[in-house]
C-alpha cells in the first residue's frame, strides 16, 4: 500500500522586516556579520529562524538595518510560527 505524501509546510519568513531590509539594501550576511562582529553563520542562523539572536546582537542588528528591536523576540518569533 502506498503512503500518502504530505504537502512540504509553507514557509513563513522568520524576520520579514530584516529580510526587506537585506532586499532593499542590497547588503549580504557577509557585510552584516562584519559590521556587527558575528559571524556570517550566525547571521544566517538568525535569518532562517534557527536561533533568535542574544539580545546585544538583536539590538546591534535592528540599528544598524533600522527595524524594529522587538522583532527578534521570542514572543514575536512565536506569533510568526518560526518556532
Amino acid at each position: 500500500m502506498k503512503r500518502p505524501t504530505r504537502r512540504p509546510r509553507r514557509r513563513q519568513a522568520k524576520y520579514p522586516d530584516l529580510r526587506t531590509y537585506l532586499a532593499r539594501s542590497g547588503d549580504t550576511q557577509e557585510k552584516i556579520a562584519e559590521a556587527l562582529g558575528i559571524s556570517q553563520a550566525q547571521v544566517s542562523r538568525i535569518l532562517a529562524g534557527k536561533t533568535v539572536p542574544r539580545p546585544e546582537i538583536a539590538i546591534r542588528l535592528a540599528t544598524y538595518a533600522q527595524i524594529p528591536v522587538d522583532s527578534f523576540t521570542w514572543e514575536a518569533a512565536r506569533q510568526r510560527g518560526a518556532l
